[in-house]
């Protein structure tokens, strides 16, 4: 969008509505080649004046009133061959003076009580290996210099019945020790 004395112009890109078919999709892919890197794709908001916030990123799938919502995947690409398969990072920002952000990642709830749903499962897991060790998962509170760390918390779901179990176990060994806790 243009540049303005007060605000800027505002860019919109979509896809054609369909009354009996699908709507129209949207592709935005960057560059391929042949023996170099592909293009790199950058989607960020500048950062904000002197007074006013940073600009906000949504990215989000449709909801369906019969159907399934839309599915979302964020992944990088494989590496056929010597290479590294590529890096993932969710990464929030500090805080100065302020606090640090926060990061919520929660699997989906069933709202209709009667409809005999499940919740959506939370998975996180290293990476497998059928060379070498398996990926290690670390899960931590902050440290703190100046006051207490922060707290982490394991519990099992509340349940009219029962309350849901927590489970921790090493991994077996097929040749060797199994893993200790």
């Amino acid at each position: 969008g243009g540049s303005g004395a007060t605000a800027g112009g505002a860019v919109s890109l979509s896809g054609g509505s369909g009354s009996s078919g699908d709507g129209g999709s949207m592709s935005l892919i960057s560059g391929s080649t042949t023996d170099s890197s592909s293009g790199a794709m950058t989607m960020q908001t500048p950062s904000g004046g002197s007074t006013g916030d940073s600009g906000a990123v949504s990215v989000t799938t449709g909801s369906a009133s019969n159907g399934n919502s839309g599915t979302m995947t964020l992944s990088t690409g494989a590496s056929t061959g010597s290479g590294t398969a590529g890096d993932m990072t969710l990464s929030i920002g500090d805080g100065v003076v302020g606090q640090g952000g926060s990061v919520s990642v929660t699997a989906g709830d069933v709202v209709d009580a009667l409809s005999g749903g499940v919740g959506g499962d939370l998975t996180l897991e290293g990476g497998d290996s059928n060379a070498s060790t398996g990926g290690s998962s670390s899960l931590s509170a902050g440290a703190s210099s100046s006051a207490d760390g922060g707290t982490l918390t394991l519990s099992g779901g509340s349940g009219a019945t029962a309350g849901g179990a927590v489970s921790l176990s090493g991994g077996s060994g097929s040749s060797g020790n199994g893993g200790s806790m």
